[in-house]
């Protein structure tokens, strides 16, 4: 019988997904139903502001493509993203934490070399990014691919630009047998929030600090590993502790130091540049989710 009332419409619905072959699928929608119908009885939600809600996440979905993700900015900034990246990171040890993915991220980025130079005839400190990627044992991980993208000087994304879509300060590439990698790009910028949609609206309501510290975005991937999508935080950026995306972690937060004259001919850049190491450490695949 689909005849519901208070009392019974939460376990009436959480049985009709009990058909569901996959436990695991089971457990989530039982859990989000079980929570979700606790949610609107707590705060009282009126038909009115269901209706609101629909509204704003169709909303959010017209503003989402190919080139941004407003669903994931908002995942940032609920704090979503976080407590996911944190649960998880918890269950596998000492490796790198993760952060945000953001709402900028365009899969199938230009192939690099080693060591390619991203900065054209960009405006920007020039900043030489190194390192390794390894094992929780530090290990090498070899051929692993990196995909990384920042802000230009401006504090844009190359996806925000308007015209046809020209990737800048973007690319994939392959760690070396030793694990290394070396990118050459610029410093970052910090910016804010993209306001011109129902994430805008959510923050101009709550009277929120809207900006984000600078950063270098970072998602690795191995055979054997687990992804890690994650960021690098210059340690002299602005809002670090009032992140609007809550993406800092203390362990992700670096120091760039000041490269000399022969560093800057061994790594073919302009002086004065600057140098970021750091190594990411990853999970095997077999590790805690």
């Amino acid at each position: 019988m689909q005849i519901v009332n208070l009392k019974n419409v939460t376990e009436r619905i959480i049985e009709t997904n009990n058909g569901a072959s996959d436990a695991r699928t089971r457990e989530i929608l039982a859990a989000l139903v079980r929570h979700l119908h606790d949610f609107v009885q707590e705060v009282h939600l009126t038909p009115a502001e269901r209706v609101y809600a629909i509204d704003f996440l169709t909303r959010a979905g017209k503003f989402t493509g190919d080139l941004r993700n407003e669903f994931s900015a908002l995942s940032d900034v609920l704090g979503l993203t976080a407590i996911v990246d944190l649960l998880n990171d918890e269950g596998a040890g000492q490796i790198t934490h993760g952060s945000l993915l953001g709402p900028f991220f365009v899969e199938n980025a230009p192939l690099v070399e080693y060591g390619a130079d991203l900065r054209g005839d960009l405006d920007g400190h020039p900043v030489v990014l190194l390192g390794k990627v390894l094992d929780k044992n530090r290990t090498p991980v070899s051929e692993a691919q990196i995909e990384f993208w920042e802000t230009r000087a401006d504090g844009f994304y190359d996806v925000q630009l308007e015209g046809p879509y020209t990737p800048q300060l973007r690319c994939r590439t392959f760690t070396r047998r030793d694990g290394s990698y070396k990118i050459r790009a610029i410093r970052p910028t910090g910016y804010t929030a993209p306001m011109d949609g129902p994430l805008g609206e959510l923050l101009r309501a709550t009277k929120r600090n809207i900006w984000r510290p600078a950063h270098y975005h970072f998602r690795i991937q191995a055979n054997g590993f687990r992804p890690l999508i994650t960021e690098l935080f210059p340690a002299e950026a602005e809002h670090l502790d009032d992140d609007v995306g809550f993406g800092v972690r203390e362990s992700l937060i670096v120091r760039a130091n000041s490269g000399s004259q022969e560093e800057a001919l061994e790594h073919g850049m302009p002086f004065p540049f600057s140098t970021v190491n750091y190594d990411f450490l990853l999970a095997s695949s077999s590790e805690a989710n």
